[in-house]
């Protein structure tokens, strides 16, 4: 992974495949235990180390930025729901709907306008740190999890 741009998208995808797995309802609730490790670790390393920046002037979009909150807070309240419900419940189903729905929004949003904007004001150099910085927060947050 040689750039914060890259590591965010094999995050994205490594959570769509989560998702996917979800609609089978053998081991949902280990997969549901994956999922808020993952989502967790991700929406922490993204809005500690990435979003900071983006904010500070790297890439101004003030606007995304916060929708890309928003989204991340929503996200954080569904998972959390998930594990809270009954793995067979239509309520499970319900939810995941959502889920997927506010997941998928964010990844179009972050990956059409946020992440470009981040790569075409930052050198090489920089993205490179980032990836870095990102990579170790998301694996301190894992760790903190127990879900590394």
């Amino acid at each position: 992974m040689n750039d914060v741009v890259s590591a965010i998208k094999d995050d994205h995808r490594r959570i769509e495949v989560l998702l996917i797995a979800l609609h089978d309802r053998g081991g949902r609730e280990q997969t549901v235990r994956e999922l808020y490790g993952a989502l967790t670790a991700h929406t922490d390393a993204e809005e500690t180390e990435v979003y900071p920046l983006i904010e500070d002037g790297i890439s101004p979009r003030e606007a995304e930025v916060l929708a890309a909150h928003e989204a991340h807070a929503r996200a954080d309240i569904l998972v959390k729901s998930l594990l809270d419900s009954s793995p067979d419940s239509e309520d499970f189903d319900a939810i995941l709907a959502d889920l997927e729905e506010v997941i998928t929004r964010h990844v179009e949003a972050e990956e059409e306008d946020l992440l470009p904007a981040l790569a075409a004001s930052s050198s090489s150099e920089q993205l490179g740190e980032l990836a870095e910085a990102f990579s170790t927060r998301r694996a301190d947050v894992l760790a903190e999890l127990g879900a590394d």
